[in-house]
């Protein structure tokens, strides 16, 4: 497992040395990994995990979060999770290498569901306690300011 993190890391750090923005590059991972998977960088040069398949029916699979986001390329037969935030990379990397192992031992006709799956777990692990309906994060930053306005004329008061 550690090869596949160094793997990953180095590919990273060797794309990224310049000053451009790399931009639509694969590269598929070592030949004891699944064939169908990829790593590399979008069209916009965000690091991703790419799944080559031909089975791209799933309904509802388009999944766009703030930091993470589930795109389908129907164009390209590619389903892949686009990191949005870099400060997020380790994480990132830790996520490719769990989807990884879990696609190496099972059929590819197969791997696109557990993709997806295991896409929405690692969502879930990380997933806000505010519910729907509560303050927005515009909200809660305006709440946060108003607090440390009043918490600034209570010293004064003081």
């Amino acid at each position: 497992m550690s090869n596949l993190i160094e793997f990953i890391e180095n590919y990273w750090a060797a794309n990224e040395l310049s000053e451009t923005k790399p931009s639509q590059v694969l590269q598929g991972l070592p030949p004891e990994y699944a064939s169908n998977i990829f790593i590399g960088y979008n069209e916009l040069g965000n690091r991703c995990l790419f799944l080559q398949t031909d089975n791209l029916t799933l309904p509802s699979i388009q999944h766009e979060k703030t930091n993470i986001s589930l795109i389908v390329n129907k164009q390209n037969k590619l389903l892949y999770i686009e990191l949005n935030d870099l400060y997020f990379g380790e994480i990132f990397n830790d996520l490719i290498v769990s989807i990884v192992n879990k696609l190496k031992n099972i059929p590819e006709d197969s791997n696109l569901i557990m993709f997806v799956a295991l896409y929405k777990k690692w969502n879930e692990l990380f997933k806000s306690k505010i519910e729907k309906g509560s303050l927005s994060e515009k909200e809660l930053l305006g709440l946060i300011g108003e607090l440390a306005f009043l918490e600034d004329k209570i010293e004064d008061l003081l």
